[in-house]
């Protein structure tokens, strides 16, 4: 019998009903029930900022402790979805802090060799909403995450935008797509 597949679902919205979270629960909706989802919500987490004082490049560890149980979390996950609103062309400040302390894997791989510093593969996919019509900041972002899944031993499977939630927010037609990126979360865990 197959492992339950453990998602983490990284919510980078300050409204936990607003049009992310609402596009985050579609998508988990669309799990098979045997998923053990983690649900992480980046405001209420406030992970101070990476203040780069040089400790993870000594140790397997950060600094800052707030982040302790995340880490954890995310080092235990088969698979990663990151929700987050657009803003100003990027993720808000709360997620962007939790993202810049992925540092103690980087320093884990380039200062003290640990290949990979993520010992569990993950997959992973983006979930975006944004207020005005999407010009390609979605796929500057998902860019930017690729670059970052290098380092972590994680493969993203894509990633969604719905655009234009300034002038009203449907999900209509987006089970298609949702669904696809679900199915591609699961398939590292399936091969096991």
């Amino acid at each position: 019998m197959l492992k339950a597949p453990r998602v983490l679902a990284l919510c980078g919205s300050p409204h936990p009903d607003g049009c992310t979270a609402r596009l985050l629960d579609r998508a988990l909706d669309l799990l098979p029930a045997r998923c053990d989802i983690t649900r992480v919500q980046a405001y209420p987490l406030a992970a101070a900022p990476c203040i780069d004082c040089g400790a993870c490049k000594k140790e397997k560890r950060c600094a800052l402790r707030d982040m302790d149980g995340f880490y954890e979390t995310f080092e235990q996950a088969d698979a990663l979805m990151i929700a987050s609103p657009i803003y100003n062309g990027g993720f808000p400040a709360p997620l962007k802090a939790v993202l810049d302390r992925m540092q103690v894997y980087y320093n884990a791989r380039f200062c003290r060799g640990e290949r990979p510093p993520v010992a569990r593969p993950k997959r992973a996919a983006l979930l975006l909403t944004c207020g005005s019509p999407d010009t390609g900041d979605a796929a500057a972002l998902d860019a930017v995450l690729r670059r970052m899944y290098t380092v972590l031993n994680t493969i993203s499977c894509g990633y969604c935008c719905v655009d234009g939630t300034d002038r009203g927010f449907s999900l209509d037609g987006m089970d298609d797509t949702l669904r696809t990126l679900m199915d591609g979360l699961l398939v590292q865990n399936e091969e096991r």
